[in-house]
């Protein structure tokens, strides 16, 4: 989601497979990159497509199938969290029921400011640019 540079794979670790709950890094990375990609959907985010059958394994860079990755793996979630869609749900029906122009979306974020990577040098959009603004004030 955030690099799409060739050099920038991301690092072995306990994250990589399903256990990953069970690192406390899970819970504060995983709902950031999850209104990252709310705002890349927002903003024009076009690729939806979902290669089956190529999540890295936990034996390395091995390249398989691991349940729960490909787009139409049904996930353990609570049959209610979406309603008033009902699950079971496939990764593809949660992406679609995540959609931020979805009707009947349970949840928005507040913003999408990013200050401490604006900090850092990053642009405030978020999106390469030689245009710069400065409208904190508005947000």
């Amino acid at each position: 989601l955030c690099n799409h540079y060739d050099g920038m794979a991301s690092v072995m670790g306990d994250s990589l497979e399903s256990a990953s709950p069970n690192d406390p890094s899970f819970w504060p990375t995983h709902p950031t990159v999850e209104r990252l990609m709310v705002w890349k959907r927002i903003n024009g985010f076009s690729d939806e497509s979902w290669p089956d059958d190529e999540a890295w394994s936990v034996k390395g860079f091995d390249i398989e199938y691991c349940y729960g990755h490909n787009s139409d793996d049904v996930l353990p979630w609570p049959t209610h969290t979406y309603a008033p869609v009902m699950g079971p749900y496939t990764n593809a029906q949660i992406w679609e029921l995540t959609d931020p122009t979805y009707s009947d979306a349970t949840y928005i974020y507040d913003n999408f400011r990013w200050d401490h990577c604006e900090e850092a040098g990053f642009p405030k959009t978020l999106i390469p640019s030689d245009i710069v603004v400065d409208d904190r004030d508005s947000m």
